[in-house]
């Protein structure tokens, strides 16, 4: 056995519960309209009061894994004041109660252009939102990532059906 060996984990496929897919899809609703509007109410009250979750933020990401609700609503007061984007969803990844969302994200954040690819990851428990975490791609140096949307279409349209 080799060092690389034992970092291996064991994949495990499991069957996704229909009613922890559809508070997946609500809560990406939630987002997809808080980040048009502002409004973030309706996806913090899908959050359970333990939450818990990583946001590639400044002022967020720094401090790692970030847990309960009031570390949320101080996320996502954040937004509604910098983040007006809008998202628009490739595929639906689904493991169990984990469920994923590849998008694309376009509009402004911070009053700058605002482009690119994420993975949205939330962990379903007893009808909540239990756990979230986002995976961005490529950031620029500014921290603001694809300066140029075109870019981000384009590898968002990696797969045609």
């Amino acid at each position: 056995m080799t060092q690389s060996d034992t970092n291996i984990v064991p994949i495990v496929v499991k069957p996704t519960a229909d009613a922890d897919l559809q508070t997946a899809i609500e809560g990406l609703r939630c987002i997809q309209n808080g980040a048009q509007t502002g409004t973030w109410q309706p996806f913090l009250d899908l959050l359970k009061d333990d939450v818990t979750f990583y946001a590639p933020v400044p002022g967020f990401a720094e401090r790692g894994l970030l847990c309960g609700k009031d570390e949320a609503v101080r996320l996502f007061g954040h937004h509604n004041s910098v983040t007006r984007t809008e998202w628009t969803i490739k595929q639906i990844l689904t493991n169990g109660n984990e469920i994923g969302f590849e998008a694309r994200i376009e509009g402004t954040i911070e009053g700058y252009e605002y482009s690119n690819q994420v993975v949205m990851v939330f962990v379903i428990k007893a009808g909540k939102i239990a756990h979230f975490r986002e995976y961005a791609a490529y950031m620029s140096p500014e921290g603001r990532g694809w300066t140029k949307a075109e870019s981000a279409r384009s590898a968002f349209n990696y797969r045609q059906e």
